[in-house]
């Protein structure tokens, strides 16, 4: 380890310094040759140990100018630094809570609010988590929500949380053959539903559209009966009118 000593100057006043800062005192610089067997100074290792490189790596990326997400590069910061995301705009504890209860308690895709298509990573998983958490948690709920609500929360955290487990570990050692069988057939009964339902639209279009036909062909028939026509005769044509008028709206 090679250091000047404390005051001393390597090579004089340098004549192409200006004379205000010749005059000045020069800081010791301190040189250190470290071997491959020698460990770094203690200062050195520090800083090294309190440096975050991904943070510095997002950060870097924005000032280079690099073509990334301003979101990404910040979401990948507070990964760094350990903090929590922010929830989602539009996301409510109420909304929230309705939402995973509605989900199959084995579809932690779904109760998470993540793609059903795709692989997934921990950190993914992890940050959708404690996004959904911070609206969920004991500490920030109100105190005047009743107790039906406060049990439909904690039903919904214990869902979360296992959803969270479940996913790190078919990330770790893949998915379970009985759960993609269920969730295939899952989505096939969801799309034979919307299908039905479909199909009971266009039905009801139809009958819809052949009863305004007949009742443009009995309308005219009803009004042309004569001023001698009986209370039964102009009770029905009230109602035939009306009904024509709601139907065509």
């Amino acid at each position: 380890m090679y250091s000047f000593g404390e005051g001393e100057q390597h090579d004089g006043n340098p004549s192409h310094w200006p004379p205000e800062l010749a005059a000045q005192k020069r800081p010791v610089v301190h040189v250190y040759e470290v071997s491959d067997g020698e460990e770094p100074p203690k200062s050195r290792r520090r800083c090294e140990d309190g440096a975050n490189p991904a943070f510095g790596a997002a950060l870097g990326r924005l000032i280079l100018g690099e073509e990334v997400e301003l979101n990404e590069a910040l979401e990948e910061a507070r990964r760094s630094m350990g903090s929590t995301p922010m929830p989602e705009p539009g996301m409510s504890l109420s909304s929230e809570v309705a939402r995973i209860r509605a989900a199959a308690v084995d579809d932690y895709r779904e109760i998470l609010g993540l793609s059903q298509e795709g692989d997934l990573e921990v950190s993914q998983v992890q940050s959708r988590y404690r996004q959904i958490m911070r609206l969920l948690h004991p500490d920030k709920r109100d105190a005047s929500m009743s107790a039906a609500a406060l049990t439909a929360c904690d039903e919904a955290m214990e869902r979360v949380q296992q959803a969270l487990q479940g996913l790190k570990k078919e990330i770790e050692v893949g998915p379970d053959p009985s759960f993609v069988a269920r969730q295939s057939m899952r989505r096939m009964q969801e799309l034979q539903r919307l299908r039905a339902q479909q199909a009971r639209q266009r039905q009801e279009e139809q009958q819809m559209g052949m009863l305004l036909k007949d009742l443009d062909q009995v309308q005219p028939d009803v009004s042309s009966v004569g001023a001698g026509a009986s209370s039964y005769d102009d009770a029905t044509n009230q109602i035939l009118q009306l009904l024509a008028s709601q139907l065509r709206r």
